[in-house]
């Protein structure tokens, strides 16, 4: 995979029976430990993270391959806001042989589609959306989806993989009033429990968030004419008064 949103793979070789890969340098932090440092991240730069990742596995999506465990710990973000997609190391290629071991179900809880924690064998690139779903629900509210299960103590796993497969996830505009609606309204189509309920491709997503985005932006630019509108009427009222 070549995409400048994809951290490369420069080359690789078996030691003691165990595959090592030598990986692009890429100078700046997990989106996990950056939401661990910051809490939750203001609407317009998740938006824009994930626009960037969307686009990186979206290309990998057109040539067959589906990630399977997307989340925060798999996305790095630089200085300037770049993002790129690592860790394909369970990655299926579309009408080829899954990359792991028959009969166990790959991924990381808190970020599995339905779909994967059930062993469905018809996954495909839309668990990858699911994935990214949770990890924006994250990145926009400073925890997972289902975090409060893991607080609970008990199998906390399989908690959290039940509550993916039968529960809603929180209203994300409770935790986060100032998420705008319809982003928030993006984060709760990618975690549909049906694939066919939620965005078909990676491009639909990224299209969600692009328009949330500008959506939002207008709205913001009226609030602000009309505060300058206000204080200049105030303003001229002042200067007749005196």
């Amino acid at each position: 995979l070549r995409h400048q949103g994809i951290v490369q793979v420069l080359t690789g070789e078996v030691r003691d029976e165990r595959a090592v890969l030598v990986m692009e340098y890429v100078d700046g932090f997990s989106l996990e430990e950056v939401i661990r440092r910051r809490g939750a991240l203001p609407a317009a730069e998740a938006a824009a993270i994930f626009r960037q990742v969307l686009e990186a596995v979206g290309h990998a999506h057109e040539r067959g391959v589906v990630h399977r465990d997307l989340k925060p710990a798999n996305i790095m973000v630089t200085a300037d806001g770049t993002a790129k997609v690592t860790d394909f190391g369970i990655a299926r290629v579309a009408g080829n042989l899954r990359l792991t071991r028959t009969g166990t179900t790959m991924g990381s809880p808190h970020y599995m589609a339905p779909e994967q924690i059930l062993g469905s064998k018809e996954i495909d690139h839309r668990a990858d959306i699911y994935a990214l779903g949770a990890a924006l629900f994250e990145a926009l509210s400073g925890r997972p989806p289902f975090a409060e299960l893991e607080r609970a103590g008990a199998d906390s796993d399989f908690a959290v993989k039940e509550a993916h497969v039968r529960r809603d996830p929180p209203d994300l505009c409770a935790l986060r009033p100032d998420v705008p609606p319809a982003i928030a309204e993006a984060v709760r189509i990618a975690l549909a429990k049906d694939p066919e309920a939620r965005f078909q491709s990676c491009w639909e997503f990224a299209a969600a968030l692009e328009q949330a985005a500008q959506d939002h932006a207008a709205t913001a630019g009226e609030l602000l004419d009309q505060e300058d509108a206000f204080a200049a009427e105030e303003a001229a009222l002042a200067e007749v008064d005196s």
